[in-house]
This record gives C-alpha cells, structure tokens and sequence, in this order.
C-alpha cells in the first residue's frame, strides 16, 4: 500500500485549481476518463458540447487576472443577452423588470402584485416563497418566480429556505419594474450582466491550463471505500493508498455508499439531504441560430427544461460552419423521476414550439448528458 501526504478526489474545476494552489505535487484521482467534472466536454457529429452549460463570472479582478494569465489572453467577455419565454412571447431577463411584450392582463396583474408587496413592508425571509411575495408580489410569483424556481430545484420555495441568496436573484427598484412594465428597457440586472470564456477551445483549455501546474492526474480511478479513522482509500481496481490529508470534490449523496465504518450521526444527515440532479439535451442543428440570446428561461409547464442556451453566440468554434446548438437544461430528482428518452423528446418538442428549432430544420447531432 502506498502512502501520499495529501491527495484530491474529484478532477473537476475545484479538484484541479486546488492541485495546481497546492503546487502541483499532490496527486488527483478522477473516476471518470475525462476532466472537467461537471464542466466535462462531450462531442457528437462534429459539435463539441460542454457537458453542462456553464460560463465564467468574476466578483474578483485577482482571480479573473488568473484566469485570463491561464488561458494566455484568450478569455473573451461578453455583455448578457438572456431572455425569458412566458406566456408565448420572448422578453428580456430578468421577469421583474421587463415585464414589457407580455399580455396585458399579466402586466398589470406583476405591476399591481409590486405594489401592493412595495405597501406591506418589504422582503420576508422566513421561506424562499414569503420573500418572493414579499418581495415581488403575487403576480410576479405566480407567473415567473414560483414556477421557474419549483422547476429549478425540484421544490417548491415553501419547502426552501433564503439563506442562499446573496444577490443571485435581481431585486429592480418598484420604480425600475413600472418603467420596464411600459417601456422596452434597455437596463440589464444581476451578478452576471457581464460574463467571460475561453475564445477558443471551450472549457477544456481552461482544464488543460491547470493541469501543467497539477501533472498528478489519474483518470479512470473510481473510490469503492473510505475509512476515516485509518485514512485509508480504496478503489475499483483494487488499489489502496493511505493518506494524511484528504480534499475532495465527490457529490455529498456517494458518501453513504463509500464511507466504512459509517457513523451513525453522519448517516442521519446523509438520509437527511435532499438535492437536484440534472440531464442536458444537447442538439446540433443546421442552419444559422434564429434568436439573438445566449440563454432563455423558461417558467413552468411551458417547456421540460428549465432553461435554454444557444451557446453558439459566445463559443464561436463548438458547431461546424452554418450550423448551431441548443442545450436545454432540466431538472429531476428522485420525486421527480423522469426518463432520459422522454427528456430528450419533450426539449425537442419544447425548442420547435417554442420557435428555436424552426420548421425544416435538420437536427445533425444530438445526445443527452446524464
């Protein structure tokens, strides 16, 4: 049995980066024969796809400096186009402040929502749905912020608590969301009005940049057991390494079926949690994007997914010439089971409906991520 001073399980972005801070002599062990975690790529027909979508946001100039030093300059920034498909019309992100190009009726439903929230005193933050309202108000709940989000995490707010906010959800003034409610506002909301990636090569460069500061990588290394108290790793082919330190990356729910001897206090917590997991339906398409967005939400039952990206407009080199991609992303759990050929065939249906697979569009490649 081998000894190691620190090891790292998990080969995603948080399992490199702390490799390549540790300096490089800490070894990475990845179950699966790829790196990137849940930034993975995958490739079908020509298209390379990031397995989920994700882009890069900075609250940090130091760390965005790192980022950009990585990649050698090649870090491109972009100025959001999100928009959000409700009630068969596009407008722009967020709901609340662009309320504009909706139905008459559900405008004045949001604005008199706001108004009355606006008179009753403000945020209360005792559940995720009492701020909503709250915040918010009835109409912007129930046509935007309560079916998007059930739809998110697979709960209703009710069930979810506020402490997770921080700023991740757009709060316009009452003033902002009456003016966005009559006017096409140009003003953009959120943490992630400005957003960067790679400018070529997709998050796989970023991946690589890493590694040649964290050379230790083994692919293909899947955790059968840890025990704790003997610091002891066993894996699937048979290999045990004991170790001093221990950082690692692997989703919390795997624990109960890797830790042993598992403590009783542990395993009360592990049954205790719930969490979201999520299939992506990525499709290649021929033809040239017909909406200007790089993403759209999607509220309700108006679609499976929960959101939708046309990441072709910001990763110029993923799709061959005259062609591009939608990756739909959708959201289940184990009370809210759904099945991969049936996700798959819902977003399809979804994105023709809802005009961003037009009629007579060939889909050249397609493929779920699970």
């Amino acid at each position: 049995m081998t000894r190691q001073r620190a090891i790292i399980l998990g080969g995603g972005l948080a399992g490199l980066s702390a490799a390549y801070h540790l300096g490089g002599d800490v070894p990475v062990y990845e179950q699966r024969d790829s790196l990137g975690g849940l930034c993975h790529q995958v490739t079908a027909g020509g298209f390379r796809f990031d397995a989920v979508p994700h882009v890069l946001h900075f609250q940090d100039e130091s760390m965005r400096a790192l980022v950009s030093r990585l990649l050698e300059g090649r870090l491109a920034s972009y100025a959001r186009r999100a928009g959000v498909y409700s009630h068969g019309a596009y407008i722009r992100y967020p709901f609340q402040a662009h309320l504009f190009g909706l139905p008459a009726a559900v405008i004045d439903e949001c604005v008199q929502g706001r108004l009355s929230a606006a008179s009753n005193g403000g945020p209360n933050p005792a559940t995720f749905e009492r701020w909503i309202r709250s915040t918010f108000g009835a109409g912007i709940a129930r046509h935007f912020m309560e079916p998007y989000n059930t739809k998110f995490w697979t709960l209703p707010p009710s069930e979810l608590t506020c402490e997770w906010l921080d700023g991740l959800v757009p709060v316009p003034t009452l003033e902002q969301t009456i003016h966005g409610a009559s006017n096409e506002d140009p003003a953009e909301y959120g943490y992630n009005v400005r957003f960067w990636y790679p400018s070529a090569g997709g998050l796989g460069t970023l991946f690589q940049a890493l590694l040649r500061g964290a050379p230790q990588v083994r692919l293909g290394k899947r955790l059968a057991r840890l025990d704790p108290s003997a610091r002891r790793l066993s894996f699937a082919d048979g290999e045990e390494i004991a170790y001093d330190q221990l950082l690692s990356s692997i989703p919390l729910p795997e624990w109960k079926g890797l830790l042993d001897p598992l403590p009783e206090e542990v395993a009360r917590a592990l049954d205790r949690l719930r969490w979201t997991s999520l299939y992506v339906a990525h499709l290649g398409v021929k033809g040239q994007a017909p909406a200007p967005w790089h993403w759209v939400y999607v509220p309700g039952d108006e679609s499976v997914f929960y959101r939708v990206g046309l990441p072709g407009h910001y990763v110029p080199d993923a799709a061959p010439a005259g062609h591009y991609i939608l990756s739909a992303e959708i959201a289940h759990a184990p009370w809210r089971v759904l099945d991969e050929r049936e996700a798959m065939a819902r977003a399809i249906a979804d994105v023709r409906r809802m005009g961003l697979l037009p009629p007579g569009r060939e889909i050249v490649a397609q493929t779920l991520v699970a």
